[in-house]
């Protein structure tokens, strides 16, 4: 199966794009890039404006805060199959993400 065909199905199978026309999917799949990205780099910071929208392929994503004395606090983890960025972009008070494992993401 080629990329494009592959990409396509995996994004079909995320609530996100679950609902949409195929045609649309396809088209946001000719510009889907798959990247990988290390353990601990951290994706973005509360209040930093999200630039994508990130599909966890595999590996896992935590979402975290920082309290009053710099320790993160794990909010929650994501793994293959989720996503985030689609609602996130706006909100000043958006939590940060960094890699609890290795993944693969799309954006």
């Amino acid at each position: 199966m080629d990329d494009w065909k592959e990409k396509k199905k995996q994004l079909m199978q995320t609530p996100v794009f679950r609902d949409m026309p195929e045609d649309v999917v396809g088209e946001i799949a000719k510009v889907v890039e798959a990247k990988t990205v290390p353990r601990g780099t951290v994706l973005f910071r509360k209040g930093e404006p999200g630039e994508s929208f990130w599909m966890i392929e595999t590996g896992k994503v935590r979402v975290f805060r920082q309290d009053e004395q710099g320790v993160d606090l794990t909010l929650s983890e994501l793994g293959p199959g989720q996503s985030f960025g689609e609602r996130w972009r706006s909100s000043p008070e958006s939590p940060g993400r960094r890699t609890w494992r290795p993944w693969r993401r799309a954006t």
